[in-house]
């Protein structure tokens, strides 16, 4: 899901660029010299920060500070004063002039002491702590001194304040003696550009790469460890930096499947003939007999390659892997003009991307090592709204599962979105309010003004109000560049945008009518989970689904990470891509749902023992749910709705050594069986459960095992095709 950067970033200006570190220079081991980790305690964040602080030959102190959920990273401080155990220091241009003084502890391995910034107070602790190794994937807040351009530079470029685009050069000297080599974008999934001129002439430096239309024009610093400039790109020009690496970047990311893989893979094709266009994807099936079933990946907001490529991950490439190691074909494909589709993405909207979706659904069809009869779509973030969407116009789709998916109006969320990223890079509550009243502004001449023209003039009136609070060196500061207002007012004009701030996903999710798992992270900042699970589950049942499972993850963010605080600038820095058990619950659902050979067995079966399963092998494609505490008895399991509404059924079982047996269900207990289920224990007692996928729109309990050891168990299932 994009963020909308602008007010996240004006907000954190108020509250987070801090620093300020007492240190008292008596004795060697109390000199402040050196790099220091710690965090400051906001009211609703302890904020991460790292300070390096140095004396020069003039016996003067200088420093820099990052604060890595901000992706700020070398700010330089001024002035640092060191007073024997005394060290204060101040993050110049900054909105409400930010300073630490702190106080060194007797060992000199802990700076303690007060924050300040705009009037307010707030304490701060740092800890001395061995400088990081460069090479880790990260942009160093410093380079590494060097003669000439040959070796490993690495930048961050910042289109939004919350996003972070890291650039890697790696120049050679060619045969001809001149300097050449390739620029890695290292979070747009390691894409290699060219560089087509680079020279060098008494520091200043010229670079072009023909093939993205980009141009760096910089000056090396005099001891060689740092390139500056401008990066220019479609008439847009951004401040970048690059460092000097000691040694090539190494980005960790140990869950990235490595040849030879055991399943089978194939580059392919799918046509969506009414747009005109192809899609390039990749199709993942299981070895062994099929049919097989499968999923469609849909990616979440922004020109997305197949992989969902983002910030050094590929978590589409890692879940693919893991869901076709278990049984399931999985298809992702490029975005319409991205990687090796066609089409052009700038000029798309949702209501592309669906049916983008339904000939990924059509293609797979047509696959014999895939049956048509259990297909399903998995949509991250934005595609979790174009899951829905798709579901809805195709009685195709088997199964959704929802990541991160949208349950409440779209204006809602990204005021949320706003209010959550700025509280935990530092702003207070409010500033938050702040911006929100500020978004709310934009998003109304976004809806209402209809002329684009007029439109965008009073959107620059609005940004640039808010910038006129700032002088043009704390605009610097905080990186708010007339190009990064140009991209935020591109983005919220776009055909794309329009069209998704005004859209609420209720409607749609109320018509779906397939099992659904819809998962969110605890600490997802871009899609809050307690306010999205919860509509996603009312609009469906509401609609009449009982087939939901829906779970907030503790710990996750929104790219399903083990995180510390959820914030985008983390993604890139943590090293697992997605995390197992949130991929395992996955792939057991769909294989509960698709009736999969050799699926799990459903995970609330209780204490029932190996055998006892065995005798419910029926019932291996339901999809089990424990009820609210109080509502069902102890080791039963039914959704929250039909506990409250009553139901009942009979249903015939195939027990072995008993034979077929029957069983009348009623909830409560003196509810009188319902005439919509008269001939159901006729129709399924002249069908084995063993052979047959059994489908019913309502829940049930199923009793089974032996008089001696019996249990118990509400059970949803579909009976959407009949018997």
């Amino acid at each position: 899901m994009r963020t909308i950067g602008w007010a996240v970033r004006r907000g954190v200006s108020w509250f987070c660029f801090v620093s300020l570190v007492s240190i008292t220079a008596a004795e060697s081991q109390r000199d402040p010299k050196g790099h220091w980790e710690g965090t400051i305690s906001l009211p609703a964040t302890e904020l991460g920060v790292r300070v390096d602080l140095e004396q020069g030959a003039d016996r003067s102190w200088q420093g820099t500070i990052d604060i890595p959920v901000q992706g700020l990273r070398g700010f330089k401080l001024s002035p640092v004063e060191v007073d024997a155990v005394e060290v204060q220091f101040a993050m110049p241009n900054i909105p409400g002039d930010p300073r630490f003084a702190g106080r060194l502890s007797e060992e000199g391995q802990t700076l303690t002491g007060d924050f300040t910034q705009g009037g307010q107070k707030f304490s701060f602790k740092l800890e001395r702590k061995p400088r990081p190794v460069t090479g880790t994937g990260e942009t160093p807040s410093r380079g590494v001194p060097g003669k000439g351009l040959v070796g490993h530079w690495q930048g961050s470029l910042k289109p939004m304040p919350v996003i972070e685009l890291r650039l890697v050069l790696e120049l050679t000297n060619g045969p001809s003696g001149k300097p050449g080599g390739a620029m890695v974008s290292v979070d747009q999934g390691n894409a290699r550009v060219p560089i087509t001129a680079l020279t060098e002439n008494a520091g200043t430096v010229h670079l072009e790469t023909k093939s993205v239309g980009g141009v760096f024009d910089g000056k090396l610093n005099d001891d060689g460890s740092e390139i500056a400039g401008d990066w220019k790109q479609g008439g847009q020009t951004m401040p970048l930096v690059f460092r000097r690496l000691a040694q090539a970047p190494s980005l960790n990311r140990p869950q990235e499947p490595k040849k030879p893989y055991p399943y089978d893979e194939e580059e392919v094709t799918v046509e969506n003939r009414a747009a005109g266009l192809k899609l390039a994807g990749t199709l993942t099936v299981p070895r062994g007999s099929g049919p097989h079933p499968a999923v469609v990946f849909i990616t979440g907001s922004g020109p997305q390659d197949r992989d969902e490529a983002i910030m050094g991950h590929r978590p589409f490439f890692v879940l693919a892997d893991h869901l076709t190691r278990q049984g399931i074909a999985v298809l992702r494909c490029d975005d319409r003009g991205v990687g090796k589709s066609t089409g052009n993405f700038a000029k798309a909207t949702d209501t592309d991307f669906v049916e983008d979706t339904l000939a990924a659904v059509a293609y797979l069809r047509g696959r014999r090592e895939i049956d048509p009869h259990r297909l399903g779509l998995l949509g991250h973030s934005e595609g979790g709204i174009i899951a829905p969407r798709a579901a809805v116009k195709s009685p195709d789709i088997s199964f959704i599962v929802l990541l991160a998916g949208v349950g409440v109006p779209m204006e809602e969320l990204l005021v949320r979105q706003g209010r959550d990223i700025a509280r935990v890079m530092g702003a207070g509550e409010e500033v938050a309010a702040t911006n929100a009243a500020l978004q709310r502004a934009l998003f109304r001449v976004v809806k209402e003004e209809q002329d684009l023209a007029e439109a965008e003039a009073v959107l620059r009136k609005l940004f640039r109000g808010q910038l006129a609070t700032l002088t043009d060196e704390q605009r610097k500061a905080l990186g708010l560049s007339e190009a990064m207002l140009d991209g935020q007012v591109k983005m919220v004009l776009s055909p794309w945008f329009r069209e998704l701030l005004t859209y609420d996903p209720r409607p749609t999710l109320r018509a779906v009518k397939c099992p659904v798992l819809a998962l969110n992270g605890e600490k997802d900042l871009q899609v809050a989970a307690p306010e999205n699970l919860a509509a996603i589950r009312e609009a469906l049942t509401t609609g009449g689904n009982q087939r939901v499972k829906t779970a907030e993850l503790p710990g996750l963010n929104h790219l399903f990470q083990a995180c510390q605080t959820g914030a985008v600038a983390e993604y890139g820095q943590i090293e697992e891509t997605f995390n197992p058990a949130a991929m395992t619950l996955i792939s057991d659902w769909i294989r509960e749902v698709s009736g999969s050979r050799g699926a799990s067995a459903p995970p609330n079966q209780g204490n029932l023992s190996r055998a006892q399963r065995v005798e419910t092998a029926g019932l291996d494609n339901l999809d089990f749910e424990r009820g609210e505490p109080g509502e069902v008895p102890p080791g039963c399991f039914v959704p929250k709705l039909l506990a409250d509404q009553g139901f009942s059924a009979t249903v015939t079982t195939n027990q072995p050594n008993q034979g077929r047996r029957c069983v009348e269900i009623r909830w409560p207990k003196d509810r009188q069986p319902s005439a919509d289920f008269a001939d159901l224990m006729q129709r399924i007692d002249a069908t084995p459960w063993r052979n047959k996928r059994i489908k019913i729109t309502s829940a049930i309990r199923v009793e089974a095992g032996t008089p001696d050891a019996r249990a118990q168990m509400w059970v949803r299932v579909d009976l959407a095709g009949g018997v």
